[in-house]
C-alpha cells in the first residue's frame, strides 16, 4: 500500500529574501549589489567593489561576509612578498581570499602577491619554492586556482588594478547619488535613536539563508548548461576586444544564479539547466553594467556624457573670447563643448561631489573610450561628444531567447527538454518572469 505524503518543499531563498538579509543588517539600498556580489561570492566568482571612499563599499561586503561560512573565507591584509605562500594551507583551505582594501595588496612593493592573484582570478594554480626554516631547503609551496576573490578599491586611490587584472574580475559600483546620499542620512538619523524600531534580520530565516548558501557552495563540481548561451552572444555588443573576457563574467553569474536555485532546476547527470529566470535576473541586475564594461566607461561615463546631450550651453570654439554658445563644426554637426570645471558643476548640482582631479580623470577615461574628443580652444582643455553607446540591456528579446533555448534543449536534450520547459511554467500554464527587486512580472508568450 502506498502513502502519499505530503512533504514540506525545501526551503529556497528569492533574491528578494537576500535584499530583506542585507537590508535587515544595515545596508541602504544597493539591492543590486547585494543579491550580485551574494550570488558571485557563493560561486568563487573573482570580484569586487569599486567606488569613491565612504560610499558602503566595506559595508556590503561585510554583510555580504556574514552569508558566508566564517571557514571559506581567508583575510588578506598588508604583507610580505613571501606571507602568503608561507599561508598557503590556511589559503587553500578557505577558499575565498577576501581583500578589503585591493591597493594593500597590489602595491608595487608585492609583485608576488599581483601575481598570486592574476593566477587565481584566471583560475590557475600557483606554485612557488619558497625556503622552509623547520626543513632547512627550498620546498613547493602551491595556491590552488579554484579560489574565489572578494575586494574593495576607493577610486581616490592612486593604486589601480592592471588591464590584466581588471577584464578578469567584475566589478560592481555602489550609488553615489544625491538621492542614495539621502537615504543614507535618513538611516543613520535613525539609528541614533530607538534602535529597537528598525528591522532587525529574523534569526531563523538567517540560519536558513546561510545554510543554503553553504548548499550552494557544495556544488562546485557541478555544471551549468545554459541552452540560451549562443542567443545572448549574439545580442552583446562587440565594440573592443576586452568583451571577449567580460561575456564570460555575464555567463558566470547567470551560471550561479542557476546553482543559487538549484532546488528548482532540471538537472542530468552532473549538471544543473538554466532558465529563462536566470536569464532575466542577471539581464535585469547585470545587463547596463555589463554595457558600461564592454565600452570602458569609467563610473561616472554615462553621466558625463549626459551633459553633452541636456539642454546646457557649452563654449563655442571660436579665436574671440569664448562664450556659452552653440559651435557649428565645418560638416555642420553642433557640437557643445564643456570644460572640466563645468562638469564638476553639473555633476555637484546632481550631488555627486567629487574632487576636480578624479572628474577630469574620469573624463579622460571617455577620451581614451572614444566617446569624448577634447581640444584646447584659448588656455583651456575643453571636451565634446564624440560617439554614442550601444543599446543593449533594453533592446534584449526574451521571447526569442526563449525559443532558441528550447530548440537547443530539443536539439541536444531531448530527453529532458519537455521537462525543462514545463518546469519553467506557473499552476496556470504561463511563463512569467519575476523581477529580482521591484514586485513586477514580465509575461512571455508560450511555445506551442
Amino acid at each position: 500500500m502506498i502513502i502519499d505524503v505530503d512533504l514540506p518543499k525545501p526551503f529556497q531563498p528569492t533574491t528578494r529574501e537576500i535584499v530583506g538579509f542585507f537590508g535587515n543588517c544595515g545596508l541602504v539600498g544597493e539591492e543590486e549589489n547585494a543579491i550580485l556580489l551574494t550570488l558571485a561570492a557563493t560561486n568563487k566568482i573573482p570580484c569586487g567593489v569599486e567606488s569613491l571612499s565612504g560610499s558602503g563599499k566595506t559595508v556590503l561586503l561585510d554583510i555580504a561576509m556574514l552569508l558566508l561560512p566564517e571557514d571559506e573565507i581567508y583575510k588578506l591584509g598588508l604583507t610580505s612578498n613571501t606571507a602568503t605562500m608561507y599561508d598557503y594551507k590556511a589559503v587553500n583551505n578557505a577558499g575565498i581570499i577576501y581583500i578589503e582594501e585591493l591597493q594593500k595588496a597590489i602595491n608595487s612593493n608585492n609583485p608576488i602577491m599581483v601575481e598570486i592573484l592574476k593566477n587565481i582570478t584566471e583560475g590557475k594554480s600557483i606554485t612557488r619554492k619558497v625556503y622552509d626554516a623547520v626543513s632547512r631547503k627550498n620546498v613547493d609551496f602551491k595556491i590552488k586556482g579554484d579560489l574565489g576573490v572578494l575586494y574593495s578599491l576607493a577610486l581616490e586611490n592612486k593604486t589601480k588594478k592592471d588591464d590584466e587584472l581588471d577584464r578578469r574580475v567584475i566589478n560592481f559600483m555602489t550609488d553615489i547619488s544625491q538621492k542614495q546620499n539621502r537615504k543614507v542620512v535618513k538611516y543613520i538619523g535613525k539609528s541614533r535613536f530607538c534602535k529597537s524600531r528598525l528591522k532587525i534580520q529574523e534569526e531563523e530565516m538567517s540560519k536558513k539563508l546561510c545554510g543554503h548558501i553553504k548548499s550552494v557552495l557544495a556544488l562546485s563540481s557541478k555544471t551549468v548548461e545554459n541552452p540560451f548561451a549562443e542567443f545572448i552572444a549574439k545580442q552583446v555588443p562587440v565594440p573592443f576586444v576586452k568583451v571577449r573576457s567580460h561575456i564570460n563574467h555575464y555567463y558566470n553569474l547567470i551560471d550561479a544564479c542557476t546553482k543559487f536555485y538549484f532546488k528548482d532546476r532540471t538537472s542530468k547527470d552532473e549538471a544543473y539547466f538554466s532558465s529563462m529566470q536566470d536569464i532575466y535576473t542577471v539581464h535585469a541586475l547585470y545587463g547596463k553594467t555589463f554595457n558600461r564594461k564592454v565600452h570602458n566607461l569609467p563610473q561616472l561615463g554615462e553621466d558625463i556624457m549626459k551633459i553633452f546631450d541636456g539642454d546646457i550651453k557649452g563654449w563655442k570654439k571660436d579665436k574671440e573670447k569664448a562664450q556659452q554658445t552653440l559651435f557649428q563644426d565645418e560638416e555642420g554637426e553642433d557640437k557643445i563643448y564643456h570644460s572640466t570645471t563645468k562638469i564638476h558643476t553639473f555633476l555637484k548640482d546632481k550631488g555627486i561631489l567629487l574632487k576636480h582631479n578624479t572628474v577630469q580623470q574620469q573624463c579622460e577615461d571617455l577620451v581614451e573610450a572614444g566617446f569624448l574628443g577634447k581640444d584646447i580652444i584659448g588656455r583651456k582643455f575643453l571636451y565634446h561628444k564624440t560617439d554614442e553607446v550601444e543599446e543593449f540591456e533594453n533592446k534584449f528579446d526574451f521571447t526569442e531567447c526563449l525559443k532558441a533555448g528550447y530548440d537547443n534543449m530539443k536539439k541536444h536534450f531531448p530527453d529532458i527538454a519537455d521537462e525543462w520547459y514545463q518546469k519553467q511554467l506557473n499552476e496556470d500554464g504561463r511563463l512569467k518572469l519575476f523581477h529580482p527587486i521591484e514586485n513586477e512580472t514580465y509575461s512571455m508568450e508560450v511555445i506551442e
